[in-house]
């Protein structure tokens, strides 16, 4: 397998500007309206090292105070998104592939430790602090927060140096960050989707990805989006690059991630929860000094290990074997054979750019943030590469002392060009396996400085012509384009003190376009004159939730909180395809499918899938201490037969502080040790749409010689087909502790 050297940073610039009124001795402070002031603070890093050898890092880990070693740690070489965690000496060994590295090092209950390393000579200590307010800490969890000291359930946050670190997509960088979650992407082709496991697979025939919710809004997320031939994943063209629908969301315009693990927090979100859920909270405006942010970031990625292939006299020597074994004489003279790199020709240093501007500010009833983004990432490989275009509207807006609402929108435009998937009887998979493929005794051009379509050594050869696999990466188009407009509407009103409701509407609509084009000279239109396909899909799903949330301190000792709520998603899906081939010329690429002499039938297809829920949720705490979650959720999905469009979801959770009992408080090597316990039941219900009806798919007939089209049968009904349910139990303790 190839290594790619991730985004070597070279050129970083970053501005903050505050505006702030300025008006003469005795002039009014509203005059900022007419005189002001624009202070523009610059601050410009720029940072050129060259790139050295990787090598091993080894070391340990300490608590600063007691000098104690820290077993479990997790070290993270941030760039790279590959780490390890600590035994239980508290030693630790990564192997980073060049310098300079980021370590990142975390454990609950101390301060996340980040490293900057530009060469390595001996083993490193590492002085962990604890952070005496973590258990204090508000994390985000479904519908509401919670300090962290009172959920029952496993939540992880995703550290900020780590988000910073995002570029293409904010999945890349949960694999190796946080414990339980494993990321691999499906190639390494810019924008490429990829697969996330929270604690691993949960389902034989479904889906396995997590739930996604940004602002309260689950969003849509089929690692199939792109394939816009159909609804259950048929694409339209060759492409084998497929988009990453996650991509769509700037990294620079989340402010934290909270990660979902076990059933006792996830089985709030029902019939989606079985395979973990993936909280997402953009960023918002500030009360205070409005405040201009530019960053941006150049870097370079290259391959820094190419696969080791024969070269001319090499592949020469091994032919004339192949020649004598079959009784022929020898074809070369290894002495006098020109070598010609295909895979050098194909690798180049792709460039990588990122530039992001953010306005913000507020005062004490409203509060806005308005950012836009560009990113931009040429692949490794010739002709491929990912763009995108974001912007972030959030505006927050007190009307009285009890009533608030805000709106926030974020909306992108992606381009994504990949390689072209072949397939076909030789084993070529896509354009970058007939670059290996490719003799290294044929000339890359020919004479005429073109491309060099001669080989004597295949038998596929059409009008006089094989393939050029450099010209089949140059000349073949396979494009893909998406736009995306994520957006929600609140309001929140206080009843009574302890009493508030709030209504959560949003829409998410998701455009994509897949346009693919390989002429004749190429392998994905060699034998057919030409392939051209265009495709289109189209999701719409929107969302309404009405919550009811109490919360009372009912006495010095007792507190509660009750949370009651309806929901309901709709999410509709359209696409179409049309494909031709045997083309006269290739000038118009795919842009005059009739211009073809062989047109295939086009495609269409629809889909609608609901799903309308009841929620409830109960935490109660003892003493500050003892803490109780209780959870139900009623869910019902047209996915499933009429005999069973609802389910329902319960869980139950405990947690104990046993760190401030009173027996322990002579323990000064204790710092926190919190124990866990929790059981509960989640559902998965991606599986498709319409699985329980009976299915006709159109097939053509030979009847006497001559063709028909008709329908076969695709699955039979069953009208009680139900719910995939996992049930959870889980006993967990976090601790800190020295005996």
């Amino acid at each position: 397998m190839m290594i790619i050297n991730m985004l070597h940073t070279l050129h970083s610039a970053s501005l903050h500007v505050g505006l702030k009124s300025f008006a003469p001795s005795g002039y009014p402070a509203n005059g900022f309206r007419k005189y002001w002031l624009l202070l523009v603070v610059v601050a410009f890093s720029l940072t050129a090292s060259a790139q050295q050898g990787g090598g091993t890092i080894k070391g340990s880990i300490l608590d600063s105070r007691t000098n104690e070693p820290v077993a479990g740690a997790s070290v993270v070489l941030v760039k790279e998104k590959t780490g390890t965690v600590s035994d239980l000496t508290g030693a630790f060994s990564v192997t980073a592939k060049s310098f300079p590295v980021t370590l990142l090092i975390n454990y609950l209950g101390y301060k996340i430790q980040e490293l900057e390393i530009y060469e390595y000579s001996e083993p490193i200590t590492v002085f962990l602090n604890e952070d005496l307010n973590l258990l204090n800490e508000v994390v985000v969890v479904a519908y509401g927060t919670q300090k962290r000291k009172e959920i029952t359930g496993s939540v992880a946050s995703v550290p900020q140096v780590v988000l910073s670190q995002a570029k293409s997509s904010f999945d890349n960088v949960l694999g190796g960050t946080v414990p339980g979650v494993h990321v691999t992407q499906s190639s390494g082709q810019p924008g490429a989707t990829s697969s996330v496991r929270i604690r691993g697979s949960n389902s034989i025939t479904g889906g396995n990805e997590p739930l996604y919710v940004i602002d309260g809004f689950v969003v849509y997320n089929d690692n199939n989006f792109s394939s816009t031939g159909s609804t259950s994943g048929k694409g339209t063209s060759k492409s084998d690059a497929g988009l990453n629908v996650l991509a769509t969301i700037n990294p620079a315009d989340i402010e934290s991630i909270e990660i979902l693990k076990d059933a006792s927090a996830t089985a709030i979100y029902g019939t989606r929860g079985a395979n973990g859920v993936v909280l997402i909270t953009s960023k918002k405006g500030t009360k205070g000094t409005n405040r201009i942010h530019l960053q941006t970031s150049t870097g370079w990625q290259n391959a820094s290990k190419t696969l080791d292939l024969l070269n001319g006299s090499e592949w020469a020597s091994l032919y004339n074997d192949i020649l004598a074994s079959q009784g022929k004489p020898a074809s070369f003279d290894v002495n006098k054979v020109d070598s010609y790199d295909w895979q050098s020709e194909a690798l180049r240093k792709g460039k990588v750019q990122d530039y992001q501007l953010s306005f913000s500010g507020g005062d004490e009833k409203t509060r806005y943030a308005v950012s836009g983004g560009y990113f931009t990432q040429d692949g490794i490989v010739l002709n491929t590469d990912f763009k995108r275009y974001a912007f972030r509207i959030n505006l927050d807006r007190e009307l009285s002392k009890r009533f608030r609402i805000g709106v926030n929108a974020i909306g992108s435009a992606a381009t994504q060009n990949g390689l072209s998937a072949l397939n076909d009887n030789n084993n070529r998979v896509n354009t970058w396996f007939s670059v290996l493929r490719t003799p290294p005794v044929l000339p890359i051009y020919g004479n005429d400085g073109g491309y060099n379509y001669a080989n004597p050594y295949t038998e596929e050869v059409i009008r006089g012509i094989t393939p050029n696999a450099i010209g089949d990466l140059v000349n073949t188009i396979s494009e893909t384009k998406t736009g995306r407009i994520l957006g929600n509407f609140y309001a929140e009103y206080i009843i009574i003190p302890s009493l508030k409701a709030k209504v959560n509407v949003g829409a998410d609509v998701l455009n994509t376009k897949q346009n693919y084009f390989a002429p004749f000279t190429t392998w994905g239109g060699f034998k057919t004159d030409g392939f051209a396909s265009v495709g289109a899909k189209l999701v719409n799903s929107w969302q309404a939730e009405f919550t009811l949330n109490y919360e009372k301190q009912l006495s010095k000792n007792h507190s509660i909180g009750v949370l009651a709520g309806y929901t309901t998603q709709r999410t509709d899906v359209e696409s179409a395809q049309a494909i031709a081939t045997n083309f006269l010329n290739d000038k118009t690429t795919f842009n005059s499918l009739q211009s073809a002499s062989t047109s295939a039938l086009p495609y269409s297809d629809a889909a609608t899938s609901i799903v309308k829920s009841y929620l409830g949720r109960v935490n109660y705490s003892y003493l500050d201490r003892y803490h109780l979650t209780t959870t139900l959720r009623a869910d019902g999905s047209s996915r499933f037969g009429p005999n069973n469009h609802w389910a329902y979801f319960p869980s139950i959770g405990v947690s104990w502080n046993v760190n401030e009992e009173a027996f322990l408080c002579d323990f000064t090597t204790l710092s926190n040790l919190q124990w866990r316990l929790s059981t509960g039941t989640v559902g998965n219900q991606e599986i498709g749409d319409y699985m329980y009806e009976g299915r006709y798919i159109p097939a053509n007939y030979s009847f006497a010689g001559v063709i028909a089209t008709g329908y076969v049968s695709a699955n039979k009904a069953n009208k009680d087909l139900k719910w995939e349910k996992t049930t959870h139990f889980a006993r967990q303790g976090h601790k800190k502790i020295w005996l």
